[in-house]
């Protein structure tokens, strides 16, 4: 573990993939699990949630679980800004109602652009669960290459900047977007 905030624990580990440092997150949320679900699935909102990204775009829906999406990352001056092609399945136990989700980066999916550097590798999961007492509880786990002449000490350095602030805008969006009871004439 690298880092506590709340209810959110921050570990890293080495791996066999890469020299960059593997991230998991393990939180708790108050918020509703089907209305969670619904928004890990609105493609065209993850400029709302995910740090540092923008120009989020469904470019293929395979069936009711599984999506192609694109998404640019803004990098700091003067590195070069990124972008990914993600390949996304998604599956909800109806026994367990526990979610998962599994996504992968495919680089060569989509022509590069000129300016961008594009990620080639990604691989990030997801696994959701409904708490008996309300609220979820989220197992989330990533590797990534950012692509280019980054060194991967400095990559290791900021690797969970990124995933703790997607985790917490995620939990704002979930919250604020939540549907609210409809009042009645009795409560006014």
């Amino acid at each position: 573990m690298v880092k506590q905030e709340g209810k959110t624990q921050v570990f890293t580990r080495s791996n066999k993939v890469s020299k960059i440092k593997e991230v998991r997150i393990k939180t708790r949320m108050e918020v509703d699990f089907d209305h969670f679900i619904k928004v890990l699935g609105e493609v065209d909102k993850y400029d709302r949630w995910v740090y540092k990204s923008r120009k989020p775009k469904l470019l293929k829906e395979v069936g009711e679980n599984e999506m192609y999406y694109f998404i640019e990352s803004d990098f700091p001056f003067p590195l070069n800004d990124r972008d990914m092609v993600i390949h996304s399945k998604q599956e909800l136990d109806p026994i367990s109602k526990v979610y998962t989700s599994v996504s992968v980066a495919v680089p060569d999916y989509l022509p590069e652009h000129k300016k961008m550097v594009r990620i080639p590798m990604l691989e990030a999961y997801w696994k959701i669960w409904p708490l008996p007492s309300g609220g979820i509880e989220i197992d989330y786990r990533a590797i990534a290459d950012p692509g280019g002449n980054l060194p991967a000490w400095l990559v290791n350095m900021a690797i969970t900047q990124g995933p703790t602030r997607t985790m917490r805008n995620l939990e704002k969006l979930a919250k604020e977007t939540s549907p609210r009871p409809s009042s009645t004439v009795a409560d006014k």
